[in-house]
């Protein structure tokens, strides 16, 4: 099939724990786009009652969208793997409700998709094109050394493995066995597709520092990513499926 004739209906999940405001913009920035069918926010089971209230509100005056408390807490990559059960389109878009991920470069994935048929397309901070303000410098030393090391054992073009921000085709993210609990999901994701040999690519984001709430990333939390990379990495193809 040619990618550009494939039908595509996106269901945006988000997860949400402190976020007002930037939660809101999010939803009404990925409503603009006529291919998305869905926005599901996964509130975080520990989230605030105003996160909840707004959450609940936007479900209410919002044909799109819906909310689901998360039942398994606390962690990203439970929330994400709980949104994966619950999408109805053709490919799941993840945005983030702080705004770290912009909502405006939505229309990009899908084009990028659209023109290469690509099983999942990964923002790029670290490309050429993209760009980050304000990085906090810990965080931006332990990002680029993992960039390289990943890039290396995977063997990969691909320039960031870890930022989470991505379009991914669900005919594919369901036939994967999911792990991750937290923000290791982020690396999860790509680093799976890549030793199952789908096709991947890449667009240029803008990065800046989250608009509003507190991140759950601490210092310690770096060290899963390059555990989670070499366990793909050593694991048998066949353990990255779900059991039958």
């Amino acid at each position: 099939m040619d990618p550009n004739q494939e039908k595509f209906q996106i269901s945006v999940v988000i997860p949400a724990y402190s976020e007002k405001e930037s939660l809101v913009h999010n939803v009404e920035e990925a409503l603009k786009n006529e291919d998305v069918l869905e926005v599901i926010i996964l509130v975080a089971g520990a989230a605030d009652q105003e996160t909840l209230s707004i959450s609940k509100r936007l479900a209410a005056t919002q044909r799109k969208v819906s909310y689901h408390i998360q039942k398994n807490n606390p962690g990203l990559g439970f929330a994400l793997r709980e949104a994966f059960e619950l999408v109805r389109g053709t490919h799941v878009q993840i945005l983030y409700a702080d705004c770290e991920s912009d909502p405006a470069a939505i229309p990009l994935f899908i084009s990028k998709a659209r023109q290469t048929g690509a099983d999942m397309v990964v923002a790029s901070r670290w490309m050429r094109g993209g760009k980050v303000h304000d990085y906090p410098p810990v965080r931006y030393f332990f990002n680029r050394a993992y960039q390289q090391f990943f890039r290396i054992l995977f063997r990969t073009h691909l320039h960031d493995l870890t930022f989470g921000y991505n379009l991914l085709k669900v005919s594919v993210l369901q036939n994967i066995n999911w792990q991750g609990k937290k923000h290791e999901i982020t690396t999860e994701m790509v680093l799976k597709f890549l030793k199952l040999g789908y096709h991947l690519e890449e667009i240029p984001v803008v990065w800046k520092r989250r608009d509003e709430g507190k991140s759950a990333l601490v210092l310690v939390r770096y060290l899963y990513y390059p555990l989670t990379a070499l366990s793909i990495f050593m694991s048998p193809k066949s353990s990255l499926r779900p059991k039958l």
